[in-house]
């Protein structure tokens, strides 16, 4: 696993949330790669949604377009799609992006608890986050954890009782329960599994004495 900051960590597991519910090997629309040498680079329609009728070739876990993907292997000298590979490029192009849409620098916000701009800065790239034009079921956990107008360390612990699932920034550390849940709930429209069916098991009645 790549090594990243805490507060960096938790901004990448709250965007794959909505993204790819957490997963490194999905492509856009629910099916899987198994070769990491490279972006898969498949182009799948879209069915649904403001884009209804284009192609997407989404893939990863913070599904990256082919061109995207492309860019940041070349800035950061990236050999294949690996799981560390694709963390590195998602925290460079969330920086790039922060710093171009703010002029501020997205670390030092974050370990701050100056969030209230970070959805609104990033929601061009990955359009899951709230604001964004597909905007997903994980929206209101994101706004919820990073707060609307920052938090604080000593008030976030304070809040939940002196938990330390929390990073200085008041974020969820790495490989909390609070971390870990923001990238398996609420997964996207087009990865959920189809609803399940079952018929009660009837009993047979109860014999009388």
């Amino acid at each position: 696993m790549a090594q990243l900051p805490a507060a960096a960590r938790a901004l990448l597991d709250a965007i794959a949330g909505g993204e790819s519910a957490g997963a490194y090997d999905v492509i856009y629309g629910g099916s899987k790669f198994g070769n990491f040498s490279d972006h898969p680079r498949q182009a799948i329609p879209i069915k649904t949604g403001p884009n209804a009728g284009k192609t997407s070739s989404a893939a990863g876990k913070y599904q990256f377009i082919g061109s995207t993907w492309d860019d940041q292997a070349r800035k950061l000298g990236l050999a294949d799609f690996s799981p560390d590979n694709q963390d590195a490029a998602a925290w460079n192009l969330a920086q790039e992006t922060y710093s171009a849409k703010t002029g501020r620098d997205l670390l030092a916000d974050l370990e701050a608890g100056k969030t209230d701009q970070v959805a609104a800065a990033l929601k061009g790239q990955w359009t899951s986050l709230p604001g964004g034009i597909e905007q997903g079921g994980t929206a209101s956990e994101f706004a919820r954890s990073y707060g609307q107008g920052g938090t604080s360390a000593g008030s976030a612990r304070n809040a939940l009782g002196g938990s330390n699932a929390l990073t200085a920034a008041g974020l969820p550390a790495t490989g909390s329960t609070a971390s870990a849940g923001l990238a398996t709930r609420s997964p996207p429209q087009w990865l959920a599994p189809p609803p399940v069916t079952f018929t009660p098991l009837e009993l047979p009645a109860r014999r009388r004495a």
